[in-house]
């Protein structure tokens, strides 16, 4: 679980002292208490994601919502739907909770003590927090139902894009209305939805081009192997020459692991230059075959700049799936 930056600042905040140098312990369990829902928020899509199958990598909180990154996306509109929905669902749970202990406890719902006061406070901001996150726009769970809801119709090939200029309109109005009315806060929301926006359909392209391209239109071939012995003075050497940065190492014709180029610049750097290839080499190594589609890279828990990918038939290395060709590939 990750935490944004905007929460840091939310606790600076609330954790500054008053005008008479006081301490609000009300702000502090007020902002506990947003923490709460939102991880609660994106629970609710993660147990979603979970009964569809799919993990869930990381789940980011800010104080308004949360981003959890799944390792793939459905491709039925009704799962999307149901994920996104997920997490408002949980929201307006807890909004009814606490507002029916409200009730029970203030029926005028005129709070006296802090106790009254802050039970209303958690109903509404549960209930804000699942009004806020269904606005129509991405990357916003609003902005995902749209998008599953257009998927189902003749929109689908452009369902995410749409999805995403909706968000961008609401966006610029979001921060119109900031600069119009003296809420900084809106205006810096509306900024943020803009430009998840953006990235949400640039990503949505790169999986699209990812689902249709196979690992063998995009692996760098051929590809000079390096066994267990091979000296890294050699393996560098050979890199200067050549396109070829990483080395699969075999033993015969089976992969045993993998040196990539900065394990191998770390090790000549250390003047480890005579060392034999296995002694840097990574041993986990994860393969894709020539005819599975490069989508099943996302699903591995490495940075694109820094995945090295043996592509493999027949137990033979024939092929690699490196940065510079995925690169290639993200710019067709």
């Amino acid at each position: 679980m990750r935490i944004h930056a905007t929460f840091i600042l939310l606790l600076i905040f609330v954790l500054m002292p008053g005008k008479d140098g006081s301490f609000n312990i009300m702000n502090l369990l007020l902002t506990v208490a947003v923490f709460a829902g939102v991880v609660l928020h994106e629970l609710g899509h993660s147990l979603a994601a979970r009964h569809y199958g799919i993990a869930v990598r990381d789940i980011t909180l800010w104080p308004l919502g949360g981003m959890a990154r799944m390792e793939r996306f459905p491709s039925e509109p009704i799962k999307q739907i149901v994920i996104a929905v997920a997490g408002p669902g949980v929201s307006f749970a807890l909004a009814v909770i606490f507002g029916v202990l409200a009730f029970l406890l203030i029926p005028d719902l005129k709070p006296v003590t802090q106790l009254d006061q802050f039970v209303l406070y958690l109903a509404e901001i549960n209930l804000m927090l699942g009004m806020f996150n269904l606005i129509p726009a991405l990357p916003m769970d609003g902005g995902r139902v749209l998008r599953g809801v257009l998927a189902m119709t003749r929109y689908k090939n452009s369902s995410t894009k749409i999805s995403a200029r909706v968000g961008q309109v609401i966006a610029v109005f979001m921060v119109g209305s900031g600069i119009a009315f003296g809420h900084t806060w809106l205006m810096f929301i509306g900024i943020f939805i803009f430009l998840m926006a953006e990235q949400e359909w640039r990503a949505e392209g790169v999986v699209n081009t990812f689902r249709s391209t196979p690992a063998w239109k995009a692996m760098l071939r051929p590809v000079t192997t390096a066994g267990r012995m091979t000296s890294l003075q050699s393996l560098a050497n050979y890199a200067k020459d050549h396109e070829q940065q990483d080395f699969p190492v075999v033993e015969g014709l089976n992969l045993v692991g993998l040196v990539t180029r900065w394990n191998l610049d770390a090790a000549i750097n250390q003047g480890r230059n005579d060392d034999p290839a296995f002694t840097i080499m990574a041993r986990n190594v994860s393969v894709i075959s020539p005819e599975d589609t490069l989508e099943n890279i996302l699903a591995i828990k490495v940075p694109f700049a820094r995945l090295v990918l043996p592509v493999v038939h027949q137990a033979q290395v024939v092929g690699l799936v490196t940065p510079e060709r995925i690169r290639q590939v993200q710019k067709a």
